[in-house]
């Protein structure tokens, strides 16, 4: 299974050498989610091969329980 997080516009100084160096290493990732008035409500994490990097997001081919 592969999670993808897009965001809004990429960062002007986004490196697509830099981040192709990160295709097929393994990471850790932390997710906190928080409710309307901030606080937290669970704290997970996952872990998993970056597959895909571009200037607008990122795909984690997840390992483990969740992927």
């Amino acid at each position: 299974m592969i999670y993808e997080w897009d965001g809004l516009d990429p960062p002007p100084d986004f490196d697509q050498k830099l981040a192709d160096s990160y295709l097929g290493k393994y990471i850790l990732v932390g997710v906190t989610y928080l409710d309307f008035l901030g606080q937290e409500v669970e704290r997970i994490q996952m872990h998993g091969l970056v597959h895909m990097v571009s200037p607008v997001g990122i795909e984690i081919k997840l390992e483990g329980a969740q992927g």
